[in-house]
């Protein structure tokens, strides 16, 4: 199967495309460590020289934002940001060839932080309380969400689901991992590393677009988990504590 097969019937200038950037890809990478099914989560900006696997959940509209405003000059919306910022199928035959010189990073989230991050955002919003639940935003309405996710809801929605399911190479063959935990010193050492500098503020707080969609979930870890949901996410997310290498130990104590 080819490495970014999208459908059935491709464009014979994509399937060059796609065909170049497997060899460009696994070349440097490896066939066996290269996840296919995650290859459109890779936005890629030429002229800053990065490739950034997008996840949501950890502040992915916020790097998108910054670096569509890097590569443009221009402050755009959200919306147009995440349109503008290119695909690997998007990139010309001779960016596709620099890919082998490009800086691929990611952005990874303590589980724990992340899932109750999605659950206050995500559920003041009617359409996923239709969807999903119409969990209340307390302790209680945690603890039936995360039974809900234990009950098969885990891959219904990319907001909480894994974060290695998505993630197109394994933890120590990106170039750079940003910790969401230490996100505003680790993206502008990231930034400097490749002779960026970002806008002034930037890295500062939230992209006005995004103060809607703070939560401070890690500030409310105390006030959302009981033992029984740290047992419950410490399951769920297991394969994402340990290839992320996030400790189990809740940061703590709860009642």
């Amino acid at each position: 199967m080819a490495l970014l097969e999208t459908r059935r019937v491709m464009q014979p200038a994509r399937i060059a495309k796609a065909a170049l950037a497997a060899s460009v890809l696994w070349g440097r990478f490896g066939v066996t460590h290269v996840n296919h099914k995650a290859w459109k989560k890779i936005a890629v900006y030429p002229s800053l020289g990065l490739a950034y696997n997008r996840i949501k959940k950890n502040a992915n509209t916020t790097v998108v934002m910054l670096l569509r405003e890097m590569e443009s000059g221009v402050g755009e919306s959200r919306a147009l940001a995440k349109r503008n910022s290119r695909k690997l199928l998007d990139l010309s035959p001779s960016e596709i060839a620099n890919l082998r010189n490009t800086r691929f990073f990611v952005v990874t989230r303590n589980p724990y932080s992340r899932v109750l991050s999605a659950f206050l955002f995500r559920f003041k919003d009617e359409h996923y309380r239709n969807l999903h639940g119409a969990f209340d935003l307390t302790r209680s309405g945690f603890t039936n969400f995360v039974s809900y996710l234990s009950d098969g809801g885990l891959d219904r929605d990319a907001h909480w689901d894994l974060q290695t399911k998505v993630m197109f190479l394994p933890l120590d063959k990106y170039d750079t991992v940003v910790r969401f935990e230490n996100f505003k010193s680790e993206m502008l050492s990231l930034l400097k590393s490749v002779g960026l500098q970002p806008p002034d503020g930037r890295l500062e707080g939230l992209y006005p677009s995004d103060v809607g969609k703070q939560t401070s979930s890690d500030s409310r870890l105390g006030e959302f988990y009981t033992p029984e949901t740290i047992r419950m996410v410490a399951d769920l997310y297991s394969k994402d504590f340990q290839d992320l290498r996030y400790s189990k130990d809740f940061p703590l104590v709860t009642r």
